[in-house]
């Protein structure tokens, strides 16, 4: 290659450790030696010898690795600035989400934590599960049910709390637990392509099993139509039922990240903002990542990614801070970087103040508060907008009959009970009106005889 005719390229080696960083696995690199000047921004190491990883010279640049993993994105990212002749940003962006809160969270542990990040002045995030599904019975438990958690979520979020849209269900099959995959088949490993969950729908054809790529492809725009239809239904009945409770969401999170590239394009529809990680496979929802700013990545079709970044607090682990302590240790040198984490409200309020504490700790750091940029959250019957530091505004339009069937849909039981309430009561008002004819017909006959 006539631009890099003065650099020498060695061949294939391995490295270790990257900027000193222990690696989990052996990455493969080509070794190149650069000319006079270069500037070496990055550097890999195997056994005591040292390898250029990210090298510029002049408008040139190399890096080395043939293939990115999440453990080299920390030096490529800190290396964009220099690489594209950018001044780094001076601030960290950080947030807490307090996850997972359905209608069987404890409105007293949930209260607690979300009073503490208020009252310390801290911008704060709850992803909200409007339907419990349980995984033995297939009961549906509806948020509504539980009028103190929704007056405690009401309450926090007047306080500067903000609802993410957690999916509706967190569940595609009643066998998976009560927090399983919502928008990925995990039991075939493939995008949702029936709403049928009584029966396993069949594992998704590929490219041989058709005899041109023009039958293979509308093969795959009839999938796509068929996840776009669940997925619509889904966002639909999340934003509405949230909405009808006076809770509105900025933003959704896919359960577990789990969604295909379709699926992000449909929920583009109704969200501005998504957070958490992206699934990068259409055939394997264990492949994901995120990058470490808040971004619009290509494949979440315009909308604007907060990736999560630290992971959590594990309470079942001895040490449940070090994996966050690593991960803010290596975010710290990547400038602008977002420190994105979750918090699960049944913990309580023990390993929360430490958590903070370590996010405060990172140099330059400032809490993302939504409430200060501008986001859309729209259905067919509701839009929600949020303009920068205004108040958040609301147009609905839903129908309460819309809303009865669809709880008749997810608690079959209770149309049973509404028949059984309808056919008692006009029993009651039959025989009511029964003993006032018979009353008026038993003094008729009185006056009758008296006469």
């Amino acid at each position: 290659m006539q631009p890099y005719k003065q650099w020498k390229f060695v061949g294939p080696e391995s490295i270790r450790k990257l900027d000193n960083d222990s690696l989990e696995t052996i990455l493969s690199i080509i070794h190149v030696i650069p000319p006079e000047e270069s500037e070496i921004l990055s550097t890999g190491e195997n056994l005591g010898e040292r390898f250029p990883f990210i090298v510029k010279k002049g408008k040139l640049s190399y890096i080395a690795a043939t293939a990115f993993r999440t453990e080299t994105k920390y030096s490529v990212s800190q290396s964009l600035y220099s690489l594209l002749d950018q001044k780094p940003p001076d601030v960290h962006q950080a947030y807490i989400r307090l996850e997972d809160i359905s209608p069987i969270t404890d409105p007293k542990l949930l209260k607690e934590t979300g009073e503490y990040l208020s009252e310390h002045n801290i911008p704060f995030y709850m992803a909200v599960i409007p339907v419990y599904v349980n995984s033995e019975t297939g009961e549906y438990t509806t948020l509504a049910s539980n009028k103190k958690l929704v007056r405690v979520l009401k309450e926090l979020q007047k306080r500067g709390g903000m609802i993410i849209a957690h999916g509706y269900t967190h569940s595609y099959r009643h066998e998976e637990t009560g927090e399983g995959f919502e928008f990925w088949d995990a039991k075939l490993n493939q995008k949702i392509i029936t709403k049928n969950t009584d029966e396993t729908p069949p594992k998704m054809k590929n490219s041989l099993d058709f005899t041109s790529e023009e039958e293979y492809q509308k093969y795959l725009n009839k999938m796509n139509r068929l996840e776009k239809e669940y997925i619509d239904e889904k966002l639909t009945n999340s934003i509405e039922h949230l909405t009808q409770l006076g809770l509105y969401p900025i933003a959704f999170e896919a359960p577990h990240y789990a969604m295909s590239p379709n699926g992000y394009h449909v929920t583009s529809e109704y969200f501005s903002s998504i957070f958490g990680q992206v699934q990068l496979s259409d055939e394997n929802w264990e492949v994901m990542s995120a990058p470490l700013f808040a971004s619009k990545p290509a494949i979440t079709s315009g909308m604007t990614l907060y990736p999560e970044t630290i992971g959590f607090i594990d309470p079942t682990l001895s040490d449940p801070y070090q994996e966050m302590e690593t991960k803010l240790k290596q975010l710290e040198k990547v400038p602008g970087s977002m420190i994105g984490g979750f918090y699960h409200p049944y913990i309580g309020l023990k390993y929360l103040p430490h958590m903070v504490e370590l996010i405060e700790s990172v140099p330059n750091v400032e809490w993302l508060d939504l409430r200060k940029t501008e986001q859309t959250v729209q259905s067919d019957h509701v839009k929600i907008k949020q303009e920068k530091d205004k108040p958040i505004q609301v147009t609905s339009s839903i129908n309460g009959y819309k809303l009865f069937f669809q709880n008749i849909k997810e608690r079959p039981f209770d149309l049973v009970l509404w028949v059984l309430a309808i056919i008692v009561s006009l029993t009651i008002l039959v025989f009511f009106f029964y003993i006032l004819g018979l009353r008026a017909r038993l003094r008729k006959r009185l006056f009758e005889e008296r006469n």
